[in-house]
């Protein structure tokens, strides 16, 4: 969006699942915060690499042409690079294209991904660290304990 975006489209996963409804609900806020219409028709369940090769092309052919993918993980978005510049465009001049996740394919790909990093490795330290207090009984609050690990923008070769 800040590099000029405005037709983005969602390739997300069964929105059944929360990580994916999560997503679905930030992209469209995302859109909404920047007065840009959420259009359905951007908006697609890719969860294996055989609906990508499905669903990319189709988007491709159709009568308006996203700018953007912003895609649920990155290896949707490496497939998403594949397809893109196989359809003739190049990126990210015709079109920027987004992850989720800081996985190793975003620096294998070509042009390397643009990403979000959860912070995977510090979530799982973070959940170990209240899993050991609890066991060892220093941790004294019943319940659900919620931490917010902010997600990163990492930019890269794939956008504007």
């Amino acid at each position: 969006v800040q590099t000029g975006c405005r037709q983005i489209a969602f390739l997300g996963m069964n929105p059944s699942l929360p990580i994916s409804n999560n997503r679905r609900m930030g992209y469209e806020d995302a859109l909404r915060k920047n007065k840009i219409p959420v259009d359905k028709d951007f908006m697609k369940v890719c969860d294996v690499a055989e609906m990508v090769h499905k669903v990319v092309p189709e988007i491709l052919k159709g009568d308006k042409i996203p700018d953007a993918f912003f895609c649920i993980n990155d290896e949707v978005a490496a497939y998403c690079v594949q397809i893109v510049k196989a359809s003739g465009y190049r990126i990210p001049e015709d079109i920027s294209i987004c992850g989720f996740t800081n996985s190793y394919i975003t620096e294998v790909t070509d042009p390397t991904l643009t990403t979000v990093d959860q912070h995977g490795f510090e979530m799982g330290k973070q959940a170990a660290r209240l899993l050991i207090n609890r066991i060892e009984g220093t941790e004294t609050k019943p319940g659900i304990v919620s931490k917010v690990i902010k997600t990163e923008l990492v930019v890269r070769d794939s956008t504007r």
